[in-house]
């Protein structure tokens, strides 16, 4: 019997339920001809409540809000990255689960572009000139044929991907498995990254943290990089050893560094990527974007459309992969 989702809880904060509730309510109506229930906390719900589908973010009260209701509904993460839950006392074989994969390719792969350009154009260069007062000409490389190696080569190493060869840049992707990809070309493995990374002007790194990706662009990847590349990461932390940063800049391997994320976060006060003006730190918001519920609901309501219909998910989270 092929399941119906015409129940479904959306779970968020009170702040973000305060400002999406009508796109939300309007948006799973529309598409799927659901009712949409609102919880900000466990609390909120009945103890015994019955849904089809849950869509939460990866919060610490998820498993609280799980086992107040009856059964085991489809749960729908609003991020793509889940690595969170495994921590959680819950029994995810027990779930479908899905995440939103793909919600943050846009926004990302546009501050990837720009980080590039930050640094291609000096504009963190030019920026303290003109704190200080100085006029001080140079000459400015361009994006066109420079190398890109893509570290990851799921959604968003894709569109960092079609983005960077609209701009006539060369593409290097590097991924779990080697294989020939119909859009990115002759992709490497994870084994052959230090490889790749030698021809690398910049280095995008965008992968999930797993078991097999923690720790991979360390000290050994960035001692063999090109000199004078840049490093944007778009990742999550701990997947980028800091120490393997500082130590790259430091001996100038490194010309430049994007990072938007970080082994602790809020990134430490004492940490010593602070203060270095070749490093552009944000607090982890290259994914952000007006949109972003948006999209997620499209994520949601496709994959509702092929569960309904009997077949996977698009993007089916295998809880025995982690990912």
């Amino acid at each position: 019997m092929r399941p119906e989702i015409k129940r479904i809880l959306f779970a968020q904060n009170a702040a973000v339920i305060d400002q999406q509730r009508q796109l939300v309510t309007d948006r799973l109506r529309e598409a799927l001809g659901a009712q949409v229930e609102f919880a900000s906390q466990p609390g909120d719900l009945a103890l015994g409540s019955t849904f089809d589908a849950v869509i939460a973010p990866t919060v610490a009260w998820l498993p609280e809000l799980l086992g107040r209701i009856e059964g085991t509904p489809w749960v729908h993460f609003l991020s793509s990255g889940v690595e969170k839950i495994w921590a959680m006392d819950v029994d995810w074989a027990q779930y479908t689960l899905t995440s939103s994969k793909g919600v943050h390719a846009i926004p990302i792969s546009e501050y990837v572009l720009g980080a590039m350009l930050h640094f291609a154009k000096r504009f963190d260069q030019f920026t303290s000139q003109a704190r200080e007062g100085v006029w001080e000409r140079a000459w400015l490389p361009e994006l066109t044929d420079a190398q890109v190696v893509i570290v990851g080569a799921g959604s968003i190493g894709r569109e960092v991907a079609s983005r960077c060869r609209f701009l006539g840049m060369q593409i290097q992707a590097v991924a779990r498995t080697a294989r020939t990809d119909a859009d990115l070309g002759n992709v490497l493995d994870f084994a052959q990254l230090s490889q790749a990374a030698a021809s690398a002007d910049y280095l995008v790194v965008a992968v999930p943290l797993t078991a097999e990706t923690a720790g991979l662009v360390g000290e050994d990847v960035l001692s063999s990089t090109k000199q004078g590349a840049v490093l944007i990461d778009v990742s999550r932390g701990g997947v980028v050893s800091e120490d393997a940063v500082v130590s790259a800049l430091a001996s100038g391997i490194l010309r430049g560094a994007a990072l938007d994320v970080f082994e602790e976060e809020p990134l430490s006060a004492g940490s010593q990527l602070w203060g270095r003006p070749n490093v552009l730190i944000t607090p982890h918001v290259a994914g952000t974007t007006p949109r972003y519920i948006e999209r997620a609901l499209d994520v949601f309501v496709a994959n509702a459309e092929r569960l309904v219909a009997g077949q996977e998910p698009a993007t089916f989270i295998d809880a025995s992969q982690g990912y």
